[in-house]
């Protein structure tokens, strides 16, 4: 998978990337921690109303009750903070295609979002 050895993109996200993640979520981080056995990454601890699957129907909206973890490389950049909100696009746990701070995400991107979650 090209997206585990490759940090997620954290500058534009475009409707390919939507369409190339399993799942597309806006998240809270919860909590971060080193992953033991695997010591360049960390794993974060997020939560999330509904996520988005494209190959589901566009208006299928699958519920989320408990958090999940999610790994990020430690070279890929400034580590998440907890307490704020991200779009997250992802094919699994540890294999994000895209990661942005909720807040910095432009309208054209929120259109695209809010069309998806």
């Amino acid at each position: 998978m090209e997206a585990v050895s490759n940090c997620p993109n954290r500058t534009h996200i475009t409707e390919d990337d939507f369409l190339k993640a399993l799942f597309v979520a806006r998240v809270e981080v919860l909590s971060k921690q080193k992953k033991w056995w695997w010591w360049n990454y960390i794993d974060y601890k997020v939560s999330y109303k509904q996520f988005y699957n494209p190959l589901f129907p566009i208006d299928v909206i699958i519920p989320r009750v408990f958090p999940i973890q999610i790994g990020l490389p430690k070279k890929c950049g400034p580590t998440l903070k907890t307490g704020v909100q991200y779009v997250f696009g992802c094919l699994g746990g540890d294999s994000c295609l895209f990661v942005k701070r909720f807040d910095d995400v432009t309208e054209a991107e929120k259109a695209l979002i809010t069309r998806f979650i």
